[in-house]
């Protein structure tokens, strides 16, 4: 009996240090910035957010094996709430961002991917450390019902993976 405690409170520790790593001990905040003029790369989507992800591979795999730019910089921008919209109807445009210089050397691409520039400004922000696809369903747990107190619709999400 002593043996199974002593395995199940190393057990109870391993699994709080896992979810401390994984930020879901981590305070949650909006801050504001003013961020500077980005040059995105994209796809649109129409559909379930949940399937961001596989669109976001496609245009970073295009970038860097097409088009020849690399970037560690993701972003999804969602325009409906999810609790207001049917799944099938949810709006995103997702992609990555990439630097101005290779911004400006994009001359030709495939019809399915778009190219713009989201402006300068003061935005509403929060942060939360990514460490692979398990801090992703944390950041979900922690950072979405967050938002979703000032609006659950038009926000863009970015995601740094160097």
């Amino acid at each position: 009996m002593r043996i199974f405690l002593i395995i199940l409170i190393m057990l109870v520790v391993l699994l709080l240090i896992m979810a401390n790593y994984y930020g879901l001990f981590k305070n949650i905040e909006i801050k504001e910035k003013e961020f500077e003029k980005e040059f995105i790369v994209y796809k649109t989507m129409k559909g379930s957010y949940k399937n961001s992800g596989l669109v976001s591979d496609q245009v970073y795999w295009y970038l860097l094996n097409d088009l020849k730019i690399k970037t560690t910089k993701g972003l999804g921008l969602y325009y409906d709430n999810p609790k207001d919209v049917p799944e099938k109807d949810l709006r995103s445009d997702i992609g990555c961002i990439v630097s101005q210089s290779d911004y400006n050397k994009i001359e030709k691409m495939e019809p399915d991917y778009l190219k713009s520039e989201i402006p300068p400004g003061v935005y509403k922000f929060v942060e939360f450390p990514y460490r692979n696809r398990i801090s992703v369903i944390a950041g979900i747990i922690k950072v979405y019902p967050l938002l979703s107190k000032i609006n659950n619709a038009n926000i863009m999400e970015v995601w740094d993976i160097e």
